[in-house]
């Protein structure tokens, strides 16, 4: 079987948590559809013409967070290493897909695996893999 092709987005910036839609005066309305356009609009532009994703694919995400002022001298110590606090990793994984979806992926149903990480960096930005799944399931 031949090895599956990757592809790689990168998009500046730290990535805001997804929240729930918000009600006011009788109706529903997105706070964050402006941020989800110019994130959307990003990816496609690295997309380029390809045609979407719609088989079963992998995403391998990291999300970059800016180190704190407050810990300005621990910066190189602070390098690649875990990011533990909010925003939660779920909501990040959440508006990321969301931004996906009609941009890169058909649908965000054919998702079958996701890893993600936040870290610490120097410059904040979401960076993700997606890998086409090809055959079956192996356990490891």
């Amino acid at each position: 079987m031949s090895e599956a092709k990757s592809y790689f987005y990168s998009v500046l910036g730290q990535i805001q948590p997804l929240q729930r839609a918000r009600y006011s005066g009788g109706r529903f309305y997105d706070s964050q559809r402006h941020f989800k356009m110019l994130f959307s609009i990003n990816l496609e532009m690295q997309h380029g013409k390809r045609e979407l994703f719609n088989g079963p694919i992998e995403m391998d995400i990291t999300f970059v967070m800016s180190i704190p002022n407050c810990h300005k001298k621990r910066r190189l110590e602070m390098l690649d290493s875990f990011h533990r606090f909010k925003p939660d990793l779920d909501n990040q994984i959440k508006m990321l897909l969301d931004c996906c979806n009609q941009s890169l992926v058909s649908d965000d149903c054919i998702i079958s695996s996701i890893v993600a990480r936040k870290i610490y960096g120097d410059s904040p930005r979401t960076d993700f893999t997606i890998i086409p799944l090809l055959g079956k399931y192996v356990k490891t």
